[in-house]
């Protein structure tokens, strides 16, 4: 998520040119330091999904399925805005602590997670364009899908 703070800033050339900070949800709250400007202000939320996916056992154990997660917001694209920033790579953990990097669960493994930012128009019809028009924008929602081979 994304917004401008007009509360949370400071004047970078008091803070020895600092113009970028990563701070916690609870620390944003109680900041005192104001200046007239505004400041941009990113979330990064994080969240636990549980996914069930088809798999077709015809070729096992040679086989790989594919298991895809829609994300999307209720609100219309003149609303929200979902984006992938910075081009990061999506990621998936399989177990938490000391099991972050685990990539099998039994005897699967997972090889590779995508994602793609597609864009709801009507009638199930999805495209990679986003819309052009306001009146576009009033009936487009974003998905992000998750891919995983």
């Amino acid at each position: 998520m994304t917004w401008f703070d007009e509360i949370a800033v400071w004047d970078p050339s008091k803070f020895n040119n600092v113009r970028t900070t990563m701070i916690s949800k609870r620390s944003h709250a109680t900041l005192t330091s104001i200046t007239p400007n505004k400041t941009k202000v990113e979330s990064y939320p994080t969240f636990s999904v549980r996914v069930g996916c088809n798999f077709d056992f015809k070729d096992y154990p040679n086989d790989e399925q594919s298991c895809s997660a829609r994300l999307y917001t209720t609100n219309v694209m003149s609303e929200v805005e979902l984006a992938i920033y910075y081009n990061l790579e999506p990621s998936v953990m399989l177990g938490w602590g000391h099991q972050s990097i685990k990539k099998n669960i039994q005897e699967w493994e997972l090889l590779s997670v995508n994602t793609n930012l597609s864009f709801y128009k009507s009638y199930r019809k999805y495209s990679n364009e986003r819309p052009i028009s306001s009146y576009e924008a009033q009936s487009t929602w974003f998905i992000i899908f998750k891919f995983k081979n």
